[in-house]
């Protein structure tokens, strides 16, 4: 037997060259996986910002949008109040999650950037931040079915034809 520097025999047996082995994997699992949650991360924060900033009164929201065009979808003096009371719910209602979303985005954007970075905290990071943005979500189609409950059948599909994206109109194709 040959002695190492580390008082070891020098010998390798089958369970240690099984545990380096088992290393080596996960060192190569960590090369890989850490990139994909990265990317997935990027890809999150670039889904979740372009969300409209409708809570803050952007006009974005479908209840702002209906109203913008009462006179052209023929809205009634009843619906138009019926909208303005919904887009005054729906704004109340989607501060606080909207803050939360971003406040979310804020705390996974500085995780990723500490050097190193920490794996388990950033995935739970990412596991609230997608919580938050499908809350966001489930809220803003909310309105969007409150919405449609209130117009007519006709009124719906003049909104989609006002709203479908035509050549020459500023970001889009």
């Amino acid at each position: 037997m040959i002695a190492a520097p580390n008082g070891a025999t020098g010998i390798t047996t089958i369970s240690q060259r099984g545990e380096e082995a088992s290393t080596m994997r996960s060192n190569r699992m960590l090369h890989f996986t850490l990139p994909a949650a990265l990317a997935m991360a990027v890809a999150l924060f670039a889904w979740a910002s372009q969300a409209p900033a409708f809570p803050r009164g952007q006009g974005h929201d479908a209840p702002s949008v209906a109203l913008e065009k009462a006179a052209e979808l023929g809205l009634t003096d009843e619906q138009v109040q019926q909208v303005r009371s919904l887009r005054e719910k729906q704004l109340s209602s989607m501060a606080g999650p909207h803050d939360a979303l971003k406040s979310r985005q804020a705390a996974l954007r500085a995780l990723l950037s500490a050097d190193p970075i920490d794996r388990g905290a950033a995935e739970r990071e990412i596991d609230a931040l997608v919580k938050e943005s499908s809350d966001f979500q489930r809220r803003r189609l909310q309105a969007k079915i409150d919405l449609a409950e209130i117009l007519t059948p006709e009124q719906r599909g003049r909104l989609k034809e006002l709203n479908r994206p035509r050549r020459g109109r500023p970001g889009h194709r």
